[in-house]
C-alpha cells in the first residue's frame, strides 16, 4: 500500500476551494431560484425508465401547493383540465418516442380552482448515449397571454378603423418601403398587389402605376422623372395631385416620421375637384351668352401677352360690337336684345379657332376674342368670318342701314417681336373699332401695335386712312 501525504498548506488551500466551490454552488442555486420565482417558471424531471418525478419549487408557487407536497405525474397532470391532459400525455409519449422536444401552450387550473395559462416545454437528457431523464419546465404565461390577447384587440380595432376610413392610408419606413396600409389604399390603386405589395419601394409602387396606366401623367415629363419627382415629394411631406386613368383625382398628404419614414393620407377628390371647377366655371362665365366673361378675359388677356413677350409670337384681339344695339333694344325689347347677343355668342365661337381663340362678352353688346399666335392677316380673316356670320344670321333691324343686325370689328395685333401690353392693346383695339363705327359699321378696322414713334412712345397705325383725328370729327 502506497501512502500520499499532502503538506498542510495544500490541504487547507483544498479545503478553501472545496469550500468556496460549495459556496458558489449555492449562489447560483439561490439565484437560479430566485429567477425561477421571479419569471414564474419552474424546472422539473421525469426519471426513466422509473417516472420518478422532481419537482422545483417555482413549480409548487404555480401549482398553489407549499413546498414538499406529494406530486406525483398524475396528479401534476390532473392541473390540465380536458382534452389539455390528454395532449400533454400525447407529447410526452411523442417526445419519448421520437426524441424531439415539445412546447405546448394550454390552459391551467391551479389548486384552489384558480385559472392560468402555462407554457410547457420538454426534452429528453441522454446519459451514455441513452435516455436518462425528461426534464422541463412549466411557465406561467397568464400575463403574457392577456398583454397578447389585449394587443391582439387593439391590433384589431385598428385594422378596423383603418378599413373602415374613408381615406386610403400608407406607411413607408426609412427606406421608403411599404410596412402598413388599409383596405382604402389598395382600392383606390388596385394595381397594388395587397399580397405582394409588403416591402415595396414608393418608387417601384408609383412605377408600377404608370407603366400599367394607371396613373395619368403628363406628356412634357417622362415616367421615371415623374416617379422620383414624386417620391421627394412623399418624403419632404409635400401634399400632391394624382391623376387616375379612370378619370378620378385622388389629392396625397404626407407626415413625416421621428425615424424618417412617413405616413400618407390618399383621398378621392374628383367630386371636390369638379366641383370646384365648375365653380370656377361659373365665375369666368357669362351668365347671359354661355361664354367667358370680362373677368376671365382679363386674366386670359395677361396671360396671353405674357406668352408673346417671351415667345415673340404674334397676338391679336377683336373688339366686336352689335351696331345700333340701343335702338334694335328699344324697339324689339330686352328679352329680343337678349336672343341677339346669345345669336351673336355661338356665331363668334363657330367663326374662330376652337381650342386657341377665347371668345368672351366684354360688356353690354360688346365682345372680344383674344387670338394667340395670329398675326393681323389671320385676324382680318377671323374678322370677315366673323361680319359674314352676323349677317348670315339675318336678324331684322329696322333702324340699321343695312336692315338686319351687323357688327363693327376692330383689330389690334402685336407683331412678331414687338412691344406690347393688355392696356396698350385694348386701347388700340378701342380706336380700331371706333374706326370701323365711323367708316359706316358692318365693316373691319386694324391697328398694328407696339412699334415705337419718333419721340419713344408706343404707337399705332391703322389699315385705312380713317386717323383718330378725323375720326372724332366724323364720328
Amino acid at each position: 500500500m502506497i501512502f500520499v501525504f499532502y503538506p498542510a498548506s495544500a490541504r487547507r488551500n483544498r479545503e478553501r476551494e472545496l469550500a468556496a466551490a460549495r459556496a458558489l454552488t449555492e449562489t447560483k442555486n439561490k439565484l437560479l431560484s430566485q429567477i425561477e420565482t421571479m419569471a414564474s417558471i419552474g424546472g422539473w424531471t421525469i426519471e426513466l425508465p422509473s417516472m420518478q418525478t422532481t419537482w422545483s419549487n417555482a413549480v409548487f408557487e404555480i401549482y398553489n401547493l407549499p413546498p414538499g407536497e406529494p406530486l406525483d405525474l398524475d396528479r401534476a397532470l390532473d392541473a390540465y383540465p380536458g382534452q389539455a391532459r390528454n395532449e400533454i400525455l400525447s407529447r410526452i409519449e411523442r417526445t419519448l418516442s421520437t426524441g424531439e422536444p415539445f412546447d405546448y401552450n394550454c390552459e391551467f387550473i391551479a389548486v384552489g380552482g384558480k385559472k392560468l395559462w402555462v407554457r410547457t416545454l420538454a426534452e429528453i437528457e441522454y446519459f451514455a448515449g441513452k435516455p436518462a431523464r425528461l426534464i422541463g419546465v412549466i411557465q406561467d404565461v397568464t400575463a403574457q397571454r392577456a398583454l397578447q390577447s389585449e394587443l391582439a384587440a387593439t391590433q384589431a380595432l385598428l385594422q378596423t378603423a383603418m378599413n373602415e376610413m374613408a381615406d386610403g392610408l400608407a406607411m413607408f419606413d426609412q427606406d421608403g418601403r411599404l410596412t402598413v396600409w388599409n383596405k382604402r389604399y389598395t382600392s383606390l390603386f388596385p394595381y397594388v398587389d395587397a399580397q405582394s405589395c409588403r416591402g415595396r419601394t414608393l418608387a417601384e409602387i408609383l412605377s408600377a402605376g404608370v407603366l400599367k396606366g394607371e396613373i395619368a401623367i403628363s406628356p412634357d415629363i417622362t415616367p421615371a422623372d415623374w416617379v422620383e419627382d414624386e417620391v421627394q415629394r412623399s418624403a419632404s411631406a409635400k401634399a400632391s395631385e394624382l391623376l387616375l386613368s379612370s378619370g378620378r383625382w385622388v389629392s396625397k398628404k404626407t407626415t413625416a416620421l421621428p425615424d424618417g419614414g412617413w405616413v400618407t393620407l390618399y383621398a378621392d377628390i374628383t367630386e371636390k375637384k369638379a366641383a370646384i371647377e365648375q365653380l370656377e366655371g361659373l365665375a369666368n362665365k357669362d351668365g347671359l351668352t354661355g361664354i367667358a366673361n370680362r373677368r376671365c378675359f382679363n386674366e386670359r388677356l395677361d396671360a396671353a401677352v405674357e406668352i408673346a413677350k417671351r415667345s415673340r409670337d404674334p397676338l391679336s384681339l377683336l373688339m366686336v360690337d352689335v351696331d345700333h344695339f340701343k335702338a334694335y333694344n328699344d324697339t324689339y325689347g330686352h328679352p329680343a336684345g337678349d336672343e341677339v347677343l346669345r345669336a351673336l355668342a355661338k356665331a363668334l365661337q363657330t367663326s374662330c379657332r376652337g381650342g386657341s381663340d377665347l371668345v368672351a362678352r366684354y360688356g353690354g353688346e360688346e365682345f372680344a376674342v383674344i387670338m394667340p399666335g395670329a398675326s393681323e392677316a389671320v385676324a382680318r380673316k377671323a374678322a370677315g368670318r366673323i361680319a359674314e356670320s352676323i349677317r348670315e344670321l339675318d336678324i331684322p333691324h329696322a333702324f340699321s342701314d343695312r336692315g338686319r343686325i351687323t357688327v363693327s370689328i376692330g383689330i389690334s395685333t402685336i407683331e412678331r417681336g414687338s412691344i406690347g401690353d393688355p392696356s396698350g392693346l385694348l386701347e388700340i383695339g378701342d380706336q380700331a373699332l371706333y374706326a370701323a363705327k365711323c367708316a359706316g359699321r358692318d365693316t373691319v378696322r386694324t391697328a398694328a401695335y407696339g412699334q415705337l414713334d419718333d419721340a419713344g412712345r408706343l404707337g399705332s397705325s391703322f389699315s385705312n386712312d380713317d386717323l383718330v383725328t378725323s375720326m372724332h370729327e366724323h364720328c
